[in-house]
């Protein structure tokens, strides 16, 4: 259980330290903000795929309004919405889980950046993959004692779940 609560502390220091460098260094180096961008959507998401697109469309689709939200510019975005939609396109044809969308982003992130496209894939597909493995890790040691929970029986119960572990 030790090295449960060890992998959660893990997960929580750097979603703190990540959000905290990316949001006040001035200047703060692409990488990071690109690390930040995907490991916090990583870490906030709960569900499938699609759940993380509207998130992740927001940070990386960058767009300038006008007051009346027309005439909008994407010149300084990290992607285009032509590219993300290509690249959703794609991700959608293939095999496998959505989140594999995200190496796409990094490269194309990447490149736009003038970084090799392998920087931007491994930032974005661990960033956003990471969380969610240190908290599974995390929390297997705890799960045996909290399935015995009374409370936890009686929600479970009563919701009419039916959970299997």
């Amino acid at each position: 259980m030790v090295w449960g609560g060890l992998t959660i502390a893990v997960w929580l220091v750097v979603l703190i330290v990540t959000v905290v460098l990316g949001s006040t260094l001035p200047n703060a180096p692409l990488p990071l903000k690109w690390w930040e961008v995907f490991f916090r959507t990583g870490s906030i998401i709960y569900g499938g795929g699609q759940v993380v697109l509207p998130m992740l469309y927001t940070d990386v689709v960058q767009q300038s309004c006008d007051v009346f939200g027309q005439n909008c510019s994407e010149a300084n975005s990290w992607v285009t919405s032509e590219q993300f939609y290509a690249g959703l396109g794609v991700a959608q044809a293939m095999p496998g889980p959505l989140f594999n969308f995200s190496a796409y982003l990094g490269a194309i992130i990447a490149i736009r950046a003038g970084y090799t496209f392998v920087v931007g894939s491994l930032l974005a597909w661990f960033g956003l993959f990471g969380p969610g493995v240190l908290l599974i890790f995390g929390v297997m040691p705890f799960w045996g004692k909290f399935r015995r929970w009374s409370l936890y029986r009686r929600v479970s119960g009563s919701a009419g779940i039916h959970l299997r572990s």
